[in-house]
């Protein structure tokens, strides 16, 4: 039998089609316990029966004992009215395409498994309870953070290969290499090895450095792909800055090639792909989406004219079983209206489920265990012109008086670069740092801030939490950073480390934060009780898998509540709900759809990525996100329940 016919099968037995104890199915399950593809799909489809056990938020006060058999009783109701339908006429199989990923499984998966894969997909982004049916991938998430205290150099052969970027160059491929010194000493070089049509495609040759307090790029600039050729210049662009503080969030070093701790801070529950070996070594596999490992992709852009990919992009990506080491990151093309008009405006052609991006690393040695050295090709040859700025960081010894100094840092972190950011468009700025290898803790301070809003640039919607001796601390979007208002300082302490670790050190600075002035942004900021006041009933997500508590604020005038949430890399949304007499008109109604939600009607703005609905509480909701796709917000809303 083929993996077609094998998977038909295991699917029939998950709806209830096949007896699991009939020679078919046990020889199903024995093919895919040596079949990659099989086994996957399998796991799939064990895993879904796990969570639809589980009712999904404002499903019912008692949830069913499985979920799966309720569901699938429905739907099979559907199916026989469905086949009594002789209205429709019956359409040829098309051949799918080799190079896409899923089609030869998608053909024979019976009707009430895609309901139930629609389903899961709700399940697993809202459900009722922390424990996942895979320990081992909860573990996943801590050990990528804790892992990052263990690299203190890594040098790799990169590879990348991507599709789709201009229809007049269907595949491009680039070669090179990626060296890294702790704590930020790091090179990426890439070479364009692709054959253009002509002299007029222009190679788009990367380079880029962090050594401390320099930071370069060198390559071209993005272009459109609808006006390939011709936008592009025909030498690279070189930007320099010196002076960089430590860390410094403006002038990045791309640490999520070395270790994607940022993908993995607030994961949720977490899919795990079979078994595979890249490069000799064993690997542990995660579904994610572009968004997720939206940090580790955007290292291999801090400029050249490399093709984009939708947030919601379903990503394959692996991990040194022995390290966590990301070593093979595969994005593939997703589906949908939405996604298609993405593609489109910007000249993608792309086929879904057809691999857009592969990036994977090899010859991988890791604190000097490998292959080691090797010569990396050649930088972009020729300029436009260097662009040089001076960040205005200069290394100095600091005080306490001046940045203080936890009393407690995370095990092993030892004393890095400090200094003075000292500019003409701001304050001056004392920092201290600690690194023991990827990981970091950075300490800035100011007594010179201007107000208005929170120093440290914490985001647009901040949260507020009990330090305990050390006062009120403001935590940020992300919840990588904590800041402080003190009479005398200013101070934000931020880093890489687990947010334990990161309340722990603030928390023993010797300060104590207090709120900051009426008329300051953060004013705004509430909490569930004070956001009741304003807005009754206030609706939130309950247990929402793979993002953060919301940070609150409340409108000046009382009459609106925003909820922030992030999620692991680039995911996050924010919902907002105000009082209004009904739904208003669309701002800009060309670029939107009418949609259900919470079984009434609503419309979805998809260039914005903005949910909108009028709710029977008289209530007007937003739920807007650029890295989650509308089917996950129509899911939010739908778990929404009065917190």
């Amino acid at each position: 039998m083929s993996c077609d016919d094998q998977q038909a099968t295991l699917s029939a037995a998950f709806d209830g089609a096949l007896d699991p104890s009939t020679t078919e199915v046990v020889g199903a399950r024995a093919h895919a316990a040596d079949c990659a593809d099989c086994r996957r799909f399998a796991q799939h489809l064990d895993t879904g029966r796990a969570y639809l056990r589980e009712a999904p938020v404002g499903l019912a006060a008692t949830p069913p004992t499985d979920l799966a058999a309720a569901v699938l009783t429905e739907v099979r109701r559907s199916d026989a009215a469905a086949a009594r339908d002789t209205t429709a006429a019956p359409t040829a199989p098309t051949a799918p395409a080799p190079s896409r990923r899923g089609d030869r499984r998608s053909r024979r998966i019976p009707a009430a498994a895609v309901f139930v894969a629609a389903a899961l997909a709700a399940a697993l982004l809202v459900h009722t309870s922390t424990d996942g049916p895979d320990v081992a991938s909860a573990d996943l998430a801590e050990r990528v953070v804790a892992a990052q205290h263990d690299v203190t150099a890594l040098s790799a052969r990169v590879t990348i290969v991507e599709r789709g970027w201009n229809p007049a160059v269907p595949e491009r491929r680039f070669d090179g290499t990626l060296g890294y010194q702790a704590p930020e000493s790091l090179t990426l070089t890439l070479h364009d090895q692709t054959a253009y049509p002509d002299d007029s495609w222009p190679a788009n040759d990367l380079r880029f450095t962090v050594d401390e307090d320099t930071w370069a790029v060198a390559g071209l600039r993005d272009c459109p792909s609808p006006a390939q050729p011709g936008c592009n210049p025909p030498r690279p662009d070189h930007r320099t800055v010196t002076g960089r503080e430590p860390f410094a969030p403006a002038t990045p070093a791309p640490l999520d090639l070395i270790m994607p701790v940022e993908s993995f801070a607030l994961a949720g529950s977490i899919v795990t792909l079979p078994d595979a070996v890249v490069d000799g070594r064993p690997t542990v596999g995660i579904e994610a989406t572009a968004a997720q490992v939206g940090p580790l992709l955007g290292g291999i852009r801090p400029t050249g004219n490399l093709r984009q990919v939708h947030p919601a992009d379903p990503v394959e990506l692996r991990l040194d079983r022995d390290t966590l080491v990301p070593l093979q990151v595969t994005v593939f093309a997703g589906s949908g209206g939405d996604r298609r008009a993405w593609a489109d405006a910007r000249g993608y052609a792309d086929q879904p489920g057809t691999a857009i991006v592969d990036l994977t690393l090899t010859e991988v040695a890791v604190n000097g265990a490998g292959t080691g050295a090797f010569d990396p090709p050649p930088a972009p040859a020729g300029s436009n012109g260097a662009a040089t700025a001076d960040g205005g960081f200069r290394d100095q010894s600091i005080g306490d008086a001046e940045a203080p100094r936890p009393a407690r840092l995370p095990a092993g972190l030892r004393v890095h670069r400090s200094g003075v950011t000292d500019t003409a468009e701001g304050p001056a700025v004392n920092t201290r740092t600690w690194t023991d290898g990827r990981a970091w803790l950075a300490v800035s301070a100011t007594s010179e801030w201007p107000g208005r809003r929170l120093f440290g640039d914490l985001g647009g919607i901040v949260r507020t939490i009990d330090l305990g001796a050390g006062g009120l601390g403001y935590l940020s979007e992300d919840g990588e950073r904590i800041g402080l208002h003190t009479d005398q300082l200013d101070v934000v302490v931020a880093g890489s480390v687990t947010r334990r670790e990161l309340v722990d050190a603030t928390t023993t600075l010797g300060v104590v934060g207090r709120a900051v002035p009426d008329y300051w942004d953060e004013a705004a900021t509430a909490d569930v009780a004070t956001a009741r006041t304003a807005i009754d009933p206030l609706l939130l997500p309950t247990d929402l898998d793979g993002f953060g508590r919301p940070a609150l604020r409340v409108e000046r005038d009382g009459a609106g509540v925003i909820a922030s949430f992030a999620g692991p890399g680039d995911r996050s949304f924010s919902l907002e709900q105000s009082m209004a007499p009904k739904l208003p008109p669309p701002a800009f109604p060309d670029s939107v759809v009418a949609v259900t939600v919470r079984a009434g009607p609503g419309r979805y703005a998809v260039d914005r990525g903005e949910l909108e609905w009028y709710g029977p509480e008289g209530h007007l909701y937003r739920l807007r996100s650029l890295t989650l796709s509308r089917d996950e917000l129509l899911a939010i809303a739908e778990g929404l329940a009065p917190a």
